[in-house]
């Protein structure tokens, strides 16, 4: 019982910092934001949406 409770314990300290790792991994700004999920880049508004992204991030740098 015992140690039941310290597996239960293990599990969910260990799905917590899953959940921090897989947001580590995942990069949600500039152009990987924009172009997630899209494999064909050649619309013109994902372009611009591209090129506004590059805009920010070197304001920022």
């Amino acid at each position: 019982s015992a140690n039941a409770a310290q597996v239960s314990i293990l599990r969910s300290a260990n799905k917590a910092q899953e959940t921090i790792l897989n947001a580590r991994k995942r990069q949600l700004a500039g152009k990987r934001k924009v172009t997630q999920g899209h494999f064909m880049l050649t619309t013109s508004e994902i372009r611009d949406k591209v090129l506004e992204a590059e805009v920010e991030s070197a304001a920022k740098k």
